[in-house]
C-alpha cells in the first residue's frame, strides 16, 4: 500500500509526496491517479486545518489495481481538509458600473487580481462567471436578478432593486447593487462541484463547502464508491443551463443513474439549494439503467430545500416494466432530517410551493426499489413528502414525522398530521410511521439557529411542549442549564462531584433514555482537553415496586493527566424515593489539584422518556466534596477508551480492539487480546 500526503500550507508539487515532503495541490494528487502512480488500495491523505480552493477530484479517473479501494482522506489534527468553491474579490476589484451598481470581471484571466480562491474552468457553461450566491461576513446574499434593470413587477422581471440584489451576465462581469463599494473579501460561489467521484473511491473525513453546483456529483457508472464523514454545505444556485431560462440548481451529493454499491454515512449535509442527498437520471443506453444497492444510512441532513429527491426516466431504449433497470436495492434509514424549507435557497426560488418537503420524487418511470425506514423527519416549511405524476409506492415504514398543527402529511393528499391514521390508510405510505405535532410557529422561520433552539427545546420538553413563538423558545432555553460545569474559587486541592441531571419515575413502567455529549478542559497543560459521550437508560420495575431500576450507563470516559484522578466512579448514581417516586441522580466526578482545575460541559442529544417519567437538568451546580448516601454503582459499564505513550506501549490492552499511539514515532497499535503486551498489533 502506497501513502501520499498533500498540504496546501506547507506542501510542494515537486516534493515526492510524502509526510515529511508533502504535495500542495489536490490536482497533483490527482494527476498521480491518472498516471497511475497511485490506485487502488492505495491511500491519500490531506492536511487538517488547510484549505484547497480547487476541487477534489475535477473528473472521473480510472484507477490502477484489481484489490481495495483508494481511500482519499485526512491527516493531522484540527478541523477537516477543506476543498472551498468561492472566488474571494480583492481589494479594489469593484468598478461602479452605474450609480450604485458595481461591477466585478470574473474570468479566469484575473485570477489573483480581482479575486483569489477558486480560479474555475473556462469553457462550456461558463462556471467561473454563473454565480449560484455571495457570503458577506458570513452572511448568505442569495438574491439573484435575471437583468440589470426591472422589465415588470413580477418577481421574475426584476432588475437591481435592493441592496445587495445581484446580476450575473454569464459571460463576464458579476453585478451588486450597493450604496457603496463592496470591497474586498466578497465570497463569490461558481458553477462547480466540490469533487466527482469514481469506482473504489472512498472519501473520508473531508469539508466540501461554497460550490454553486453540487457538493459531490458522482456521474454515471460508480462501482462501490464510499462517502464516509464528509461535511457538505453551503452550495448551489447557478443557472443549470443557458437553454434553461431562470432555473437554478445544486444538491448534496448526488448518484446519476448507473451506481452500484454505494454508501454515503456519518455526514452532515446542511444549506443546498436543492436537495441534501438525490438519485436522478435518464438511461441513454441498455448498459447503463439502473442504481443498484445505493444507500444513505445514519447521515445528518438540515435545512436545505428539499432533504430527499428520486427521479428516473424510461429513455436510452429502456422501458419502465425492465426488472432490470431503477432503483433496486437501495435503503436510507438510520438518518436525521430537519429545518427543510427553512433555508438560503428556498427564500429565493420562484417554486417555494414546492420545495420545503422532506422527500420528494417525480417521474418514477422506471421501479423504486427504495425502503425508507427508521429516519426521523422534524419539521418541514410546506410537507413532509410530495410524490408527483407517479403511483409508484416507496417502502416507507417505522419513520418518525414531525410537522406542525394543520400542515398537510403529502402535498397530493388532504389529511393534515392529526390525521395520520387515514393517511397511512388511503396512501399505503408509512407504515409503523410515528407522527407527532409539533408546538405551533416553532417552523415558521427561515433562522436556522432559531430552529436548531426549537429542536432541542423539543427534545426537553417532549412534543407536548406549548410555545407561542420562537422568542419563546429562546427564552426558555436561556433559563435552562445544559450542565456547564462551575469552576472553584477556592484553591483546595480535592475531587468534587457536581449533579448533572434528575429522573423521576412515576409509576412501574416508567422508562428514560438520554444521551449527553461532554467535554472537558482547562487552564494548565497538565489539564488533558477531552470528549465523549454518556448514553443513560432507565426502566420501571414491571410490577415489582417502585423504587427498583433497571438502570445501564454506557460511555467513553474523560481522562485526567494527574495521577489516580480518573477512577471507576467518574460517574455515579443515585436512587431515591420519596412519596412513592423514585428520583434517580447522574453524578459527575471533576477535580482540582494543584491550583489547576477541570471544566466540565455536557449537552444532551437525546431526551427521550415516557409520560410516566419527568427528566430535568441540573439548572444550579453545585461542587461536593462527597456524594450523598445511596449512591450506588451502575451495574453496566462501556468504557472504551484510546491510550498513548511516548513509546511503543508496555502495558497489557485492556479489551481487544484497543487503540494506543505511540507520540514520538506516529505509530498506532491496536490489540488482538488481552493477555500481554504483545498483543499489540502494530497497524503502520
Amino acid at each position: 500500500m502506497k501513502e501520499r500526503y498533500v498540504s496546501a500550507s506547507t506542501g510542494n508539487d515537486t516534493y515526492q509526496g510524502t509526510r515529511s515532503k508533502p504535495w500542495k495541490t489536490a490536482a497533483r494528487a490527482y494527476t498521480a491517479l491518472n498516471d497511475g502512480a497511485i490506485g487502488r488500495g492505495d491511500r491519500i491523505r490531506f492536511k487538517r486545518g488547510d484549505v484547497w480552493y480547487e476541487p477534489l477530484l475535477s473528473s472521473s479517473p480510472t484507477l490502477l489495481g484489481s484489490v481495495g479501494s483508494l481511500v482519499i482522506g485526512a491527516y493531522g489534527y484540527g478541523e477537516r481538509p477543506k476543498f472551498v468553491g468561492y472566488k474571494t474579490a480583492t481589494d479594489g476589484a469593484w468598478t461602479e458600473s452605474t450609480p450604485g451598481i458595481w461591477r466585478i470581471d470574473l474570468q479566469a484571466t484575473q485570477a489573483d487580481i480581482t479575486y483569489t480562491g477558486s480560479a474555475g474552468v473556462t469553457g462550456t457553461g461558463n462556471i467561473d462567471v454563473n454565480v449560484g450566491f455571495l457570503m458577506v461576513d458570513g452572511v448568505c446574499k442569495p438574491q439573484k436578478r435575471w437583468q440589470l434593470t426591472s422589465a415588470g413587477p413580477d418577481e421574475n422581471d426584476l432588475g437591481l432593486v435592493n441592496d445587495w440584489d445581484w446580476y450575473s451576465d454569464n459571460t463576464q462581469y458579476l453585478y451588486v447593487k450597493h450604496a457603496t463599494n463592496p470591497g474586498a473579501g466578497v465570497e463569490i460561489a461558481i458553477r462547480q462541484s466540490g469533487t466527482t467521484g469514481a469506482s473504489y473511491v472512498t472519501l473520508d473525513n473531508l469539508e466540501f463547502l461554497g460550490w454553486g453546483a453540487h457538493g459531490i456529483n458522482i456521474g454515471s457508472g460508480p462501482d462501490s464508491m464510499k462517502i464516509l464523514n464528509c461535511k457538505i454545505g453551503w452550495l448551489g444556485g447557478t443557472q443549470l443551463g443557458a437553454d434553461i431560462d431562470k432555473t437554478r440548481y445544486g444538491n448534496g451529493v448526488q448518484f446519476w443513474i448507473g451506481a452500484s454499491n454505494c454508501l454515503t454515512s456519518g455526514c452532515e449535509i446542511y444549506q443546498c439549494y436543492d436537495v441534501a442527498y438525490t438519485l436522478q437520471g435518464a438511461p441513454t443506453t441498455t448498459a447503463v439503467k439502473a442504481w443498484a444497492a445505493v444507500n444513505f444510512i445514519n447521515n445528518r441532513v438540515h435545512n436545505c430545500s428539499q432533504s430527499l429527491e428520486f427521479w428516473s426516466k424510461a429513455e436510452g431504449g429502456v422501458v419502465g416494466t425492465d426488472p432490470a433497470a431503477g432503483m433496486i436495492d437501495c435503503k436510507v434509514t438510520g438518518n436525521e432530517f430537519w429545518g427543510v424549507g427553512h433555508s438560503w435557497g428556498t427564500e429565493v426560488r420562484l417554486d417555494r410551493t414546492n420545495a420545503g418537503v422532506h422527500l420528494l420524487s417525480y417521474y418514477v418511470e422506471l421501479q423504486a426499489d427504495v425502503e425508507i425506514t427508521d429516519n426521523t423527519f422534524d419539521s418541514a416549511r410546506n410537507y413532509y413528502s410530495s410524490y408527483a405524476f407517479e403511483t409508484t409506492v416507496f417502502n416507507t415504514h417505522d419513520n418518525r414525522i414531525y410537522l406542525e398543527s394543520g400542515q398537510l402529511i403529502q402535498a397530493q393528499q388532504v389529511q393534515t398530521i392529526e390525521e395520520w391514521a387515514t393517511y397511512v390508510a388511503v396512501s399505503n405510505r408509512e407504515t409503523d410511521s410515528q407522527f407527532y405535532v409539533l408546538p405551533t410557529a416553532l417552523t415558521k422561520t427561515a433562522d436556522a439557529a432559531a430552529l436548531t433552539s426549537a429542536r432541542i427545546n423539543r427534545a426537553l420538553n417532549r412534543e407536548t411542549a406549548i410555545a407561542t413563538g420562537v422568542d419563546d423558545v429562546v427564552d426558555t432555553l436561556a433559563t435552562r442549564s445544559f450542565g456547564a460545569m462551575t469552576t472553584l474559587s477556592s484553591p483546595t486541592d480535592a475531587t468534587y462531584y457536581c449533579k448533572i441531571a434528575t429522573w423521576s419515575i412515576l409509576s412501574d413502567y416508567g422508562s428514560a433514555e438520554t444521551a449527553f455529549i461532554f467535554a472537558n478542559g482547562g487552564e494548565a497543560p497538565t489539564i488533558t482537553p477531552a470528549f465523549g459521550t454518556l448514553y443513560c437508560t432507565l426502566g420501571g420495575p414491571g410490577g415489582s415496586g417502585v423504587g427498583t431500576q433497571a438502570l445501564t450507563i454506557m460511555g467513553s470516559p474523560l481522562e485526567f493527566s494527574q495521577a489516580g484522578a480518573f477512577t471507576a466512579d467518574c460517574f455515579s448514581i443515585v436512587q431515591e424515593l420519596a412519596d412513592t417516586v423514585t428520583h434517580t441522580y447522574v453524578y459527575t466526578l471533576w477535580l482540582r489539584m494543584d491550583d489547576e482545575y477541570s471544566n466540565m460541559t455536557f449537552t444532551p442529544v437525546l431526551v427521550n422518556y415516557s409520560t410516566d417519567t419527568t427528566f430535568e437538568l441540573n439548572t444550579a451546580p453545585v461542587n461536593q466534596l462527597t456524594l450523598p448516601s445511596g449512591t450506588i454503582s451502575a451495574p453496566s459499564w462501556g468504557w472504551k477508551t484510546s491510550e498513548s505513550g511516548s513509546d511503543a506501549p508496555t502495558t497489557t490492552p485492556k479489551y481487544v480492539g484497543q487503540e494506543y499511539l505511540a507520540t514520538t514515532t506516529s505509530k498506532w497499535y491496536k490489540a488482538k487480546g488481552t493477555a500481554s503486551s504483545a498483543d499489540w498489533l502494530l497497524l503502520n
